[in-house]
């Protein structure tokens, strides 16, 4: 895929493209998260995290784009990163550097902030364009966001799920049980049953008033229509920390 996504570049391109010459892409040498190279980095809320990016081209490079972007979709890339949906992640984080170069080669380093509030599953994706508008192949990787500061939840189903799914037939109901815990105390618990076409089938908020743990159990939704569906449960901590969890149904 070609992202010509620099105005500057672009322009270049198109008012060269009747006598370009160079047609050799630039290269991503290396990308590293604080020093290391891999596939997925293991990251925590607030921390800062070190890109450092060597980069190179046979006459003269002209950008590099650093951009985070949320993985919890399980997209893919051309360049790699998480192809497992990891479920949603809580809170939201998305940055984006450009980084002005020249030369055959350079070698930059940029420092992003986890947000507090975040936990999940993120793509950083490195793009790379030379004078000519050639583009290297993207450089993807998945970083994996800890944060013990917000709430537990934990989603219970009769039946259980097999795999990702909890799979029933037409007219077929769930039970459904969520706990959520915290040591600095709870407050909003919101559950929320919906199609993938928005019709919500269940919904429901209670109020923990700062208990540590909160457990609601008893709830029996019934699908009567084939579909995929979700179970929502968003848990807000006495300190405004939120926690995201689903559960998908699967009937047919």
């Amino acid at each position: 895929m070609k992202h010509l996504f620099f105005l500057a570049a672009t322009v270049a391109v198109l008012s060269s493209c009747s006598n370009k010459e160079d047609d050799t892409d630039p290269v991503i040498q290396y990308v590293r998260i604080n020093g290391t190279e891999a596939p997925e980095h293991d990251l925590e809320a607030g921390q800062t995290v070190a890109v450092s990016v060597s980069l190179t081209d046979n006459e003269e490079l002209n950008q590099v784009k650093l951009e985070i972007h949320a993985a919890d979709d399980g997209h893919t890339h051309e360049g790699g990163g998480s192809s497992e949906p990891s479920g949603p992640n809580t809170g939201v984080w998305v940055d984006s550097r450009i980084i002005n170069l020249d030369g055959t080669s350079a070698e930059r380093s940029v420092n992003f902030t986890v947000p507090l509030d975040v936990a999940g599953y993120w793509h950083l994706e490195v793009l790379l364009i030379d004078r000519e508008g050639n583009e290297a192949e993207e450089y993807v990787t998945t970083l994996h966001v800890e944060n013990p500061d917000l709430p537990v939840v934990t989603i219970t189903t009769n039946p259980a799920a097999v795999g990702e799914y909890v799979e029933i037939t037409p007219g077929g109901e769930v039970g459904i049980s969520v706990t959520a815990s915290d040591e600095e105390g709870l407050g909003i618990i919101h559950i929320e049953v919906e199609s993938e076409g928005g019709t919500v089938l269940f919904e429901q908020e209670y109020d923990a008033a700062g208990a540590a743990t909160f457990t609601a159990d008893g709830i029996a939704v019934a699908f009567p229509l084939a579909g995929h569906y979700h179970i929502h449960v968003e848990a807000t901590d006495s300190g405004g920390l939120t926690r995201m969890a689903e559960q998908e149904v699967h009937v047919e």
